[in-house]
């Protein structure tokens, strides 16, 4: 993202213009947020460290090397004054899956705190399409640059696309918690590995750019809002 498409104005151009294509706005999504596309495979890194160590020499030896592969990705960006939101996120979330899989013994807990955090962010996106004050809307308003005042609520069109994306995302992680979950039930700590990461990046940038493409078509009108379900008598 260039430093005219990181400020408040062109971060709104770049949601709004419809001359972009959904796949210009979601690689500016990800460069604003990751800073990089190296951002995602520094992130996914640790995991990837911990299946094959764990499989190789059991759980010490894939703490500390999924442990000390974070360490090193955050010590890079440090050192190279590049952005460090992400590899922050990761040491500390490498860190908290490592106290979980030490303190218990067992390599399943590693996966254990992202797949309560996919409950939590699950529900979250649920219930607020219950109360009619879907997530996908305040984050799309923040990602645009605007007052976080909720005012979109007002038009129906909006209202109604945003709980259809938002219900996109609880489905997301509530299908990462079902598989993720059975699998951590089932004692298939290697398979667990690699649904975590199959189910990571991949199936986020799918639901992002889908969510993209269809609440710009709704704003563009090109879509019809979907229809009101019939009031009971």
């Amino acid at each position: 993202m260039t430093e005219e498409e990181s400020s408040p104005a062109g971060r709104r151009r770049l949601w709004e213009d419809e001359s972009l294509t959904t796949k210009q706005v979601v690689e500016a999504t990800l460069a604003d947020q990751l800073g990089d596309k190296r951002g995602m495979v520094e992130s996914s890194l640790p995991v990837l460290v911990f299946v094959v160590a764990n499989l190789i020499g059991g759980l010490r030896p894939a703490i500390w090397t999924s442990l000390a592969t974070a360490t090193v990705v955050l010590v890079v960006r440090l050192a190279r004054r590049e952005k460090l939101q992400v590899a922050v996120n990761g040491f500390v979330a490498v860190l908290v899956a490592v106290i979980f899989a030490r303190s218990t013994g067992r390599a399943k807990d590693f996966y254990l705190p992202g797949i309560l955090l996919a409950v939590a962010y699950g529900l979250g996106f649920l219930v607020s399409v219950v109360v009619r004050h879907p997530l996908v809307g305040y984050i799309w308003t923040l990602a645009a640059d605007r007052k976080l005042d909720g005012t979109w609520r007002e038009d129906r069109r909006l209202l109604r696309a945003y709980g259809v994306t938002t219900l996109m995302w609880a489905g997301m992680f509530l299908l990462k918690v079902a598989v993720q979950l059975t699998l951590y039930l089932a004692n298939q700590d290697t398979a667990l590995g690699i649904s975590r990461l199959a189910m990571g990046y991949p199936l986020m940038l799918a639901v992002l750019a889908l969510t993209i493409w269809y609440v710009r078509r709704v704003q563009a009108g090109a879509v019809p809002a979907p229809a009101p379900a019939p009031e009971a008598t």
